[in-house]
């Protein structure tokens, strides 16, 4: 997101209200969990416990582009996250006319959102840039990740989810990147790589919660099963192409 844009947002978003307290110590409590802030590569297979800023209440406006990313698929399908960030959400894949706007074709999405108790303050990140709205997004790409390159990237973390490793990064503010100053996790599955992102380096226990419950959804509803509206729950927010 662009400085003009994050200041616009935080204006709305912030203005009159309080940071919520647990996005200020987030990554206090992640260090607990991660072992430190920074990381140090190593591989873990804990179980991280539920995180407050997170809800299982999937937001319909989440379902909803979930739903349109995947009628312009021709593989594979969309698979929304069932742990999502908390507060009221709205959605980034709009264009200024009202249009449905995102990277969507052929077996690849990428799906942006902002949640109200995503808001924070990331005290990592240079002075102007250091309030956030609560940016997230989740995606998939055919072959090679898509957050993964260009500028300002590190490795945290590996950690494995069932079998599956899982790998989280941070993005440091050093340029006008959509991802900038976010931590994301990506991994491999099923010929696919996916990827979930929260805007914020103190949002790192919330991100590890969010990828644990999409690998889960993911391995347990595959696109030619029971999916979609009237489908059990994790299914019922997994998106055939087409």
């Amino acid at each position: 997101m662009t400085q003009a844009g994050h200041s616009d947002d935080v204006l709305q978003l912030i203005r009159g209200r309080v940071v919520p307290l647990q996005a200020l110590v987030a990554c206090v409590v992640g260090a607990a969990i991660l072992a430190g802030c920074g990381g140090d590569g190593q591989k873990t297979t804990e179980k991280r416990a539920a995180d407050p800023l997170l809800t299982r209440d999937v937001p319909t406006v989440v379902r909803f582009d979930c739903r349109r990313a995947a009628r312009r698929l021709t593989s594979g399908a969309v698979y929304c996250p069932p742990l999502v960030p908390r507060g009221a959400t709205r959605s980034q894949n709009t264009s200024s006319r009202g249009r449905f706007a995102t990277v969507a074709h052929d077996g690849e999405y990428v799906l942006n959102f902002v949640a109200a108790e995503l808001a924070g303050v990331d005290l990592a990140q240079p002075a102007g840039f250091r309030h956030h709205v609560g940016h997230w997004l989740a995606a998939s790409y055919e072959g090679a990740a898509g957050l993964t390159s260009g500028p300002g990237v590190r490795v945290l973390r590996r950690i494995d989810v069932d079998g599956v490793e899982v790998t989280l990064y941070q993005r440091r503010w050093i340029a006008y990147k959509l991802d900038a100053g976010h931590v994301f996790a990506s991994w491999p599955l099923g010929g696919r790589t996916y990827e979930v992102s929260l805007h914020g380096f103190e949002n790192r226990h919330a991100l590890v919660a969010m990828a644990e419950a999409l690998v889960a959804e993911i391995r347990e509803c595959p696109p030619d099963g029971p999916t979609g509206v009237g489908a059990e729950p994790p299914c019922d927010l997994v998106f055939p192409a087409g």
